[in-house]
């Protein structure tokens, strides 16, 4: 999604692409570890990234861009090096690696997703699975067994991986498209959904465990003079992020100025309020670099937040041991997002907003001509 274009992480870096720029953090000393140019003219739309991602092991980064183009860097002692450019049929919605580092998956608005091996630079990709409508979110489960992927049809698809014509459960159960997907161990995710909800899935057996309608916790957090009610009530969840270490979720919407933190007890299968982060401007991304969540903001001079997460010394009825708090950010990591490109990003509507717009348009149509 939006966020994907300009930020994207693992475990230990940070990845952040401004225009022609690609600087690399290291996500817990916040250190800038090294910086790219690319090809692309930051004020060329053709050339801007539409989504990124950064390999497991830190050594390679991928972006793709408005002409399909599949870019894949290699890192060797923080000097990175472009090392293929590659056509894709269609245009990119979502790109990951497998957890080997040795392929790259990306998904397209015709609902495919190919295939790209790493080793084999010049090696055409292959198409591994397809749905009937846009895949707007994908992820691996952290064996490498599964590959997930939810479309705008409202269905998330369980394929077993490699061999993804074998299809293992659909997890059914959102009534508007799926547009995130957060995987928390080899047998648990967390869904999010135009429909405003959150839930937890058994993706092996796609039993659904629990749902969360994020519209009431909004109605209640949001005040009148901050937000229309049409803002909380048509809610859609932009991004899930997820801390193994405290079992937390990080829930971003769009067009609300918060981020809603969730504990996830993942042996009764509750989800518990914890609280609300309470932002400049809207979030367009959040990822998780051990207990420390960062927050990509959708304005020009704060971009970015990153807040602490550290446990409570007491413990109440309520599950709030787990407290967050601010900390300052660095020049170096906050001059990255400071550019035109990322000024561009913020103005421009989201790409969730366009497909529930879309969907709303096409509804409209058919009902208008069964009228006739």
């Amino acid at each position: 999604m939006l966020g994907d274009s300009i930020m994207c992480a693992n475990s230990s870096q940070v990845a952040i692409l401004n225009g022609s720029k690609i600087q690399f953090f290291n996500g817990n000393s916040r250190a800038l570890l090294s910086e790219i140019n690319t090809d692309g003219d930051a004020k060329n739309n053709h050339n801007k990234a539409i989504c990124c991602a950064l390999s497991w092991d830190g050594c390679y980064f991928a972006s793709c861009n408005e002409v399909k183009s599949v870019n894949l860097w290699k890192c060797d002692r923080n000097n990175w090096s472009i090392v293929s450019k590659r056509q894709i049929s269609k245009r990119p919605t979502s790109i990951l690696f497998t957890q080997d580092s040795k392929q790259i998956l990306i998904a397209d608005k015709a609902g495919f997703v190919t295939r790209l091996s790493i080793d084999n630079y010049n090696e055409e990709g292959d198409i591994c699975l397809g749905h009937i409508s846009i895949i707007l979110c994908m992820a691996l489960s952290p064996n490498n067994k599964y590959l997930i992927t939810g479309d705008r049809d409202e269905k998330i698809r369980i394929s077993n991986y490699p061999h993804t014509y074998d299809i293992s459960a659909f997890c059914l159960g959102h009534t508007e498209f799926v547009s995130t997907i957060a995987i928390l161990d080899d047998e648990l995710m967390v869904s999010g959904s135009g429909d405003g909800t959150i839930k937890l899935w058994n993706y092996l057996s796609g039993q659904q465990l629990l749902s969360e309608d994020i519209k009431d916790s909004l109605q209640q957090r949001c005040s009148s003079s901050q937000y229309q009610l049409k803002e909380c009530t048509e809610t859609i969840i932009s991004n899930i992020s997820y801390c193994p270490k405290y079992n937390v979720v990080a829930i971003c919407c769009e067009h609300i100025k918060m981020v809603l933190l969730y504990h996830i007890n993942k042996n009764n299968f509750e989800l518990n309020y914890m609280q609300e982060i309470e932002l400049i401007d809207v979030p367009m991304k959040t990822s998780f670099i051990n207990e420390s969540l960062w927050i990509l903001i959708s304005n020009i001079d704060e971009p970015l937040e990153i807040w602490n997460l550290f446990k409570d010394s007491c413990t109440d009825s309520t599950h709030k041991t787990i407290k967050v708090e601010i900390e300052p950010i660095i020049d170096p990591l906050a001059s990255a997002l400071k550019g035109d490109h990322f000024r561009d990003c913020c103005n421009v509507e989201s790409y969730l907003s366009q497909v529930k717009r879309k969907r709303m348009e096409s509804f409209s149509d058919e009902i208008s001509k069964k009228s006739r």
